[in-house]
């Protein structure tokens, strides 16, 4: 696949892919960015990613000159210029502060637009869940998608090989994967954290698009209820609904993958196929 981007307004291959070291984004870690996935070669829940987006600008006091209506037409413009291919496609938005030689955001920030093919999870995972672990942290500015994963690399490079998802908590509450929210099946309840995190696509669309036979609830979720979960599964744009079935050392309930997750992950393939047919 000839790859075509987007940098401050141009269609750019990937060798012109390239932004100034003094960008703030690269210097200071001033930047936020976006991540969606194609379904029938268009984007999936295109709005709600660009208005999570701005509210990530906002969260970060970063100002966009741009409307929303732009981006959305730079990103069909992006997808249009890429040759179609047999698999979906990653969509990655950053927006960061532009070229400055100093702490100031410069006049207009930079904005990129990469295009990728989706590499997909495997489907073993999906079959027989998979291990995550706890550590202690919470993310600056939870509610913002900024690109400090200083946390996430720097644990994940000493993780097992086994591990998918490290799974954050604060003061005795689960809060949030490094890439992905999470919901636990409590006394027939699938409970997902309220605060301290980033609200997902995935997650939004569980809550508020799909019929599911239990109720859902958005509250805090305590430590100890999370480990006696009867289920337990991750949520995230690339990983879509991925069943957890260990954390830490500990099975999740019996330790295989369970019938509610089985029916959330079945419903939202459904939702996701049909979306943009």
């Amino acid at each position: 696949m000839n790859k075509v981007h987007f940098l401050n307004g141009k269609l750019v291959s990937e060798d012109e892919l390239l932004i100034s070291p003094r960008d703030l984004g690269y210097s200071r870690g001033y930047a936020v960015f976006d991540f969606m996935i194609t379904s029938g070669n268009l984007p999936f829940m295109m709005e709600r990613h660009i208005d999570r987006l701005f509210r990530s600008c906002q969260s970060i006091s970063l100002s966009l000159p741009w409307s929303k209506e732009q981006i959305a037409g730079w990103i069909l413009e992006t997808l249009a210029a890429n040759e179609r291919t047999k698999n979906e496609l990653v969509i990655r938005i950053i927006i960061s502060g532009g070229s400055s030689g100093t702490l100031a955001a410069a006049k207009e920030p930079t904005i990129v637009i990469i295009i990728d093919e989706r590499i997909r999870c495997p489907a073993e995972d999906y079959a027989n869940g998979v291990r995550v672990l706890l550590s202690e942290f919470e993310r600056y500015e939870p509610q913002a998608k900024t690109s400090n994963y200083v946390e996430a690399v720097r644990q994940f490079s000493n993780v097992p090989g086994d591990v998918d998802e490290i799974m954050y908590y604060s003061n005795g509450t689960i809060r949030e994967g490094t890439r992905a929210n999470v919901f636990a099946l409590l006394n027939g309840t699938l409970v997902t954290p309220k605060i301290g995190i980033l609200e997902g696509i995935t997650r939004d669309v569980i809550i508020n698009e799909l019929q599911l036979s239990v109720p859902i609830e958005v509250r805090d979720l305590s430590i100890q209820e999370f480990l006696s979960a009867a289920e337990v599964f991750i949520t995230a744009t690339g990983k879509e609904v991925m069943p957890v079935t260990k954390i830490d050392d500990t099975p999740v309930g019996d330790g295989r993958v369970g019938d509610i997750t089985k029916e959330v992950m079945s419903k939202y393939k459904d939702f996701f196929e049909s979306y943009n047919r």
